[in-house]
């Protein structure tokens, strides 16, 4: 049970004419950033990225759909997926993809964190037949261009500046991205023939300053507690604005706290991991009378089944041409565990998981922003769109690949990840120490999205003999495990079938390995074979995403988190060494 904070109390409706008169000048400030300010367009260097045939088949192929022909109840969708290269926009086109619908990706690929990041989801997004369009959602003239080439049925509008903190920081860059980008957007789509459907991302942190709990769809949402709510509960203000006026379909989902692998880097699960391993203090923030601080964590597999849930319901858009023919559909669901966890659990699971305890330092809440606990009511979209979370977090933590992601943004952490942690006594540890041990930074960094990776020292001998041995005696006995889970009970005839694709990839990885263990082999093939190892491994791994997790997929998922992060230290390493040998000569 979570502590409500004893100095939270239901607020009650006071209108006076100060708070009037505020949120009169509120408005109109933002009628005049909207409406007399158009849209910046790319710059000559961006819209040179673009155009053309080859770029307009690009598009075209994206967001044609694919759909076999014994789905005969499926729809031909045709999905635009703003922030695609993000978070939750990186899953969410994944799963569109995958089932059949059409889809193109647009992102800005913005600074807020490390865009190499970006770029690794996009090669993943590119590996499912993807194509991302680079620019922004202020750029009119784009979004008409995108328009023009498709008649996109919906719009999954995941784009926005996120995080409550940093808006004190750069507060501008949330009125562009969630504010003024929203209405480009919906500007655009009115005008479409036909208009798109329109799901978007809101946000939990609507509910503000609210004391009740849990959070309920019908609660007041006039006390954000930070700009980024501001600009969230504006955004849900300007869809009903354009749902009464041209006709839009729209739907908004209110996401609480979303963690899972490919994660941003600014999340707490994210930064608490990397100072545990590096043996730095960790601050746990406390309410007013050391009452809980506490998050709806919920996994990344469940707000994407929410998704499509929510695009599955969404009625079409009732305008043409800017006009509205008739009432339009407007909804807006919350999409949480309904499960708020403190965040001391969540450092007592990690620790748990890394094995490693954390140095901890318990601190009054900062005014900052954010808010002192959340909880999720979801059962209007269990009722409307399905959505039913089955995620825990400890069991959420497990299936995250934090290495994964740690590496690609150049994080210092060894090359072992939470599940290898979590489901292996045999970890070798003490060789992940000896090999940091033998390079001049004791990390394993490196960028896959330019392919520069860091140069590590006398690791020859080591690399061929107890990395690669280690690997191999991983994928093998990964393959063993996948072989065993078909026997089991609990596994049902299409999850055998994702498990033998699995297993067919593990022996091309199984064979690809051993073939690199040769003392003549070539260091650049062995780079390219690892590669297609990783390629083959992360496709398992999201194949098993699209199953319930219940025990038998959960270990599963853990073997190969496992078995992925070593293939992929192992490529690093070959790489590295042979960039060290062409430097040497």
């Amino acid at each position: 049970m979570v502590d409500k904070p004893s100095s939270i109390h239901r607020a009650r409706y006071h209108f006076s004419l100060s708070k009037l008169l505020f949120w009169s000048l509120v408005f109109l400030g933002f009628i005049v950033f909207f409406f007399f300010r158009s849209p910046p367009s790319a710059s000559p260097s961006r819209r040179s990225l673009r155009g053309g045939a080859g770029w307009e088949n690009s598009v075209r192929q994206s967001a044609t759909p694919r759909y076999s022909s014994s789905s005969s109840s499926a729809k031909a969708r045709r999905v635009l997926v703003t922030g695609a290269a993000g978070f939750v926009g990186a899953h969410v086109s994944i799963a569109l993809k995958r089932r059949g619908d059409g889809v193109v990706g647009l992102d800005n690929y913005n600074k807020y964190y490390d865009p190499s990041l970006k770029r690794a989801r996009t090669d993943l997004l590119r590996r499912e037949g993807v194509f991302i369009v680079e620019g922004d959602i202020n750029d009119a003239v784009l979004l008409r261009e995108l328009f023009r080439l498709v008649k996109f049925t919906h719009v999954m509008h995941l784009a926005a500046q996120a995080g409550v903190r940093y808006a004190m920081k750069n507060p501008a860059s949330y009125v562009h991205s969630n504010i003024a980008g929203l209405v480009s957007l919906f500007e655009v789509c009115k005008s479409a023939n036909p208009q798109p459907a329109i799901v978007w991302a809101s946000s939990s942190s609507v509910y503000g300053l609210n004391s009740k709990v849990p959070f309920s769809e019908k609660d007041r949402t006039d006390q954000p507690a930070s700009l980024y709510a501001a600009t969230k509960k504006a955004g849900e203000e300007i869809a009903h604005t354009y749902n009464h006026i041209y006709g839009l379909s729209i739907t908004g989902l209110r996401f609480f706290t979303v963690y899972g692998p490919w994660g941003r880097p600014d999340m707490a699960y994210f930064f608490f991991t990397k100072d545990i391993l590096k043996g730095k203090q960790i601050s746990i923030f406390e309410g007013p009378n050391h009452s809980s601080v506490a998050r709806d964590f919920t996994y990344i597999d469940d707000i994407v089944k929410g998704c499509l849930g929510a695009l599955d319901t969404a009625k079409k858009s009732t305008g043409s041409g800017g006009k509205k023919m008739g009432p339009a559909q407007l909804r807006v669901f919350n999409l949480g565990n309904t499960s708020p966890v403190p965040v001391s659990k969540l450092v007592s699971i990690l620790e748990k998981l890394l094995k490693v305890k954390a140095k901890k330092k318990i601190l009054p809440m900062p005014s900052n922003g954010d808010v002192l606990f959340t909880h999720a009511n979801i059962s209007s979209a269990t009722r409307e769109i399905g959505y039913k979370p089955s995620t825990d977090l400890q069991t959420g933590v497990i299936f995250m690949n934090v290495f994964s992601t740690l590496t690609i943004i150049d994080v210092v952490v060894p090359p072992v990840n939470i599940a290898t942690m979590a489901s292996s006594e045999e970890v070798p540890e003490k060789l992940v120490t000896e090999f940091c041990s033998k390079t001049k930074d004791p990390s394993f960094c490196h960028n896959f999205a330019k392919g520069d990776i860091q140069t590590f020292l006398g690791m020859e001998t080591a690399l061929r003999t107890k990395v690669l041995d280690t690997a191999i005696d991983i994928t093998t006995a990964s393959k063993s495990a996948f072989s065993g889970a078909l026997g089991d009970k609990q596994v049902t005839e299409k999850e055998k079938a994702a498990i033998q694709q699995c297993i067919g990839l593990y022996t091309k990885v199984e064979q690809s390995l051993q073939s690199s263990a040769s003392p003549s082999a070539d260091f650049i093939a062995i780079g390219q074979k690892l590669q297609v190892a990783g390629e083959s491994l992360w496709q398992c791994q999201m194949d098993l995403h699209s199953h319930p997790n219940h025990e038998a997929i959960a270990s599963l998922k853990m073997v190969n988190g496992l078995a992925n992060s070593f293939v992929s230290y192992v490529q690093s390493e070959f790489y590295a060494h042979y960039l060290q040998l062409n430097r040497k000569n």
